[in-house]
């Protein structure tokens, strides 16, 4: 049976879903296209255990606030961490004093209120995912690159988006992975490739695709397909489950389509209309 045709169905469903979220946050932020892509690339660096967590951190902190403080690293991280409440209590680390103190001012200043920590998720993770470190991410996206969305929004080649999203993080996270304990090996912390994609697969390919519905602009519709046929696929816990299947995905569309399908077909146990379900109960 030939699954290229559906998977490109459900690859699109999957798009149109992320559209119609998109469209629901431009409407919370009066069509403010940086801030919703702002939200969107902190949810895709939290990927499916810590996503929401990221997108609820950045919903807490406004755009604005920390475009005024991007000159300063330390001021951008001691406000993405202590809105997410990891910043410890005590420290004898010099550096994580220094964002206390910050954070300790820029709260009173903005008038911030910080979400829970029981939000984050560390367990079973690797240490590369953990939520520190994509949040150091985030906050060194700010400081290393002047109008940053507007740079993504304006990128003509995947080459070109992917070295915007180049950064190296603060050397006090060669030795660290968390704040309370460092590790043996001094390794320099970058945004790896795949996370980079990440960003790219479900962050700006959906606000390419929703622009381009929203101003009429169908060569941005185009770009975003294009990307996501041409990305290679993404390798998680979904994907090696449909391995066992042979259903092997050929690019981030499909990687995209097999979540879709998964989620919104198998899980539901919609089989009558999946054409796969369909040709089972036809066999039984």
């Amino acid at each position: 049976m030939n699954l290229r045709p559906w998977l490109a169905e459900m690859g699109m469903e999957r798009l149109e879903q992320k559209v119609i979220a998109i469209t629901a946050q431009l409407e919370a932020t009066q069509q403010n296209w940086n801030e919703v892509l702002y939200w969107q690339i902190a949810q895709a660096l939290g990927a499916d255990v810590n996503g929401d967590a990221m997108l609820a951190l950045a919903q807490s902190l406004p755009l604005l606030t920390i475009v005024k403080q991007r000159q300063s690293l330390a001021q951008l991280e001691a406000l993405f961490f202590g809105q997410a409440s990891l910043l410890p209590e005590e420290s004898e680390e010099a550096y994580t004093q220094e964002l206390q103190r910050e954070y300790a001012h820029l709260r009173a200043k903005y008038q911030l209120q910080p979400i829970s920590r029981v939000h984050w998720r560390f367990s079973r993770m690797r240490p590369a995912n953990f939520p520190t470190l994509r949040i150091a991410q985030l906050a060194q996206l700010f400081f290393q690159s002047d109008y940053l969305f507007s740079r993504l929004l304006h990128s003509q080649s995947l080459e070109q988006a992917r070295e915007f999203l180049q950064i190296r993080l603060h050397n006090f996270w060669d030795t660290h992975y968390l704040f309370e304990r460092s590790s043996s090996k001094p390794q320099p912390k970058t945004l790896g490739a795949n996370a980079v994609d990440a960003i790219i697969i479900n962050a700006l390919v959906p606000i390419f695709y929703t622009k381009g519905l929203f101003r009429l602009r169908p060569e941005l519709c185009t770009r975003a397909l294009s990307w996501l046929s041409v990305l290679e696929a993404e390798k998680n816990h979904n994907s090696r489950q449909w391995a066992e299947w042979n259903i092997a995905p050929k690019s981030a569309l499909e990687s995209q389509a097999l979540l879709h399908w998964h989620k919104h077909y198998c899980s539901q146990h919609r089989c009558l209309d999946c054409v796969v379900g369909k040709q089972i109960l036809r066999h039984k």
